[in-house]
C-alpha cells in the first residue's frame, strides 16, 4: 500500500512537471509571435510608403519646376528688352560696332555723337556687312533723344544704300516725330530707292509743314520713276 501510495505521488510529480514543460514550450512561440505582431504593426504599409515616396518625388520636382519658371520669366523679360524687326542683337554685331555703341550712349556732345553715326559707314571699306551697321545705327537711333542727332542717323542710314535700312529709316515716319525728323526720314527713302516706302509716304504729301510735302513729293516722284 505504502508502495503505491510512493508511485501515485511520483507520477502526479511527473504529470505536473510534465504540464509545466508544455506551457513553458508553448509560451516560447506564443511571446515571438507577439514580438513580430507589434513590429508587423509599428511598419509603414506599403501604401504609406508609396505615399511618402510620391511627396518626396513632388517634392523634389518642385525645384526643376521653379527653375523652368525662372527661366521662363527671364526669357520672357529678354524677349521684352530684345531690339525691333529688322535689327541684329547686339551681341551678334561687330566689336567695333558694340565699341562705337557704348561709346555713342555715354557721350555727352552732340557733335561727337553725330560724328560717330557717320564713322560707321566707314566700317563697309573695313568688311562689316552693311546690315550689321544698319542694325548698329538703328541702336544709336533709338538710344539718343537730340533731334539734330536724330536727323544725321538718319542721313547715315540712307546713305548706307542697303534694304536692311529700311526698318530703322521707317522710325523716323513715327507721327509722334517732329517736322525735321519725317523730313529726314523721307530723304533717307529716297536716297534708300526701296519701293515699299512708297505707301508709308504718300500720308505726308497733306503734311501741315511745307518741307516735308515738298520732300515727300521728290521722294514719290523719284520712287515711282524708278
Amino acid at each position: 500500500m505504502g508502495r503505491l501510495q510512493s508511485f501515485i505521488a511520483g507520477l502526479v510529480v511527473v504529470v505536473f512537471l510534465a504540464s509545466g514543460c508544455g506551457k513553458t514550450q508553448t509560451a516560447g512561440p506564443s511571446s515571438k509571435n507577439a514580438t513580430a505582431a507589434a513590429r508587423m504593426d509599428n511598419a509603414p504599409s506599403a501604401a504609406d510608403m508609396e505615399s511618402k515616396a510620391g511627396g518626396t518625388s513632388a517634392t523634389a520636382g518642385e525645384n526643376p519646376d521653379a527653375g523652368q519658371q525662372t527661366s521662363t520669366d527671364t526669357a520672357t523679360q529678354e524677349v521684352a528688352a530684345a531690339p525691333l524687326a529688322g535689327e541684329i542683337p547686339m551681341q551678334f554685331l561687330d566689336s567695333r560696332l558694340q565699341d562705337t555703341i557704348r561709346n555713342f550712349q555715354t557721350a555727352s556732345n552732340r557733335m561727337n555723337r553725330s560724328t560717330m553715326a557717320g564713322d560707321m559707314l566707314k566700317l563697309v571699306d573695313a568688311g562689316v556687312p552693311k546690315p550689321q551697321i544698319a542694325s548698329a545705327l538703328g541702336y544709336l537711333y533709338s538710344s539718343d533723344n537730340s533731334v539734330d542727332v536724330k536727323v544725321d542717323i538718319l542721313s547715315a542710314l540712307g546713305d548706307l544704300e542697303d534694304p536692311s535700312a529700311f526698318d530703322p529709316i521707317v522710325r523716323g515716319l513715327d507721327p509722334h516725330q517732329p517736322d525735321e525728323i519725317h523730313d529726314a526720314a523721307i530723304e533717307a527713302l529716297d536716297s534708300l530707292g526701296d519701293k515699299r516706302a512708297i505707301p508709308l509716304i504718300q500720308p505726308f504729301l497733306s503734311d501741315r509743314d511745307q518741307d516735308v510735302r515738298e520732300s515727300a513729293q521728290s521722294a514719290l516722284d523719284s520712287l515711282t520713276d524708278q
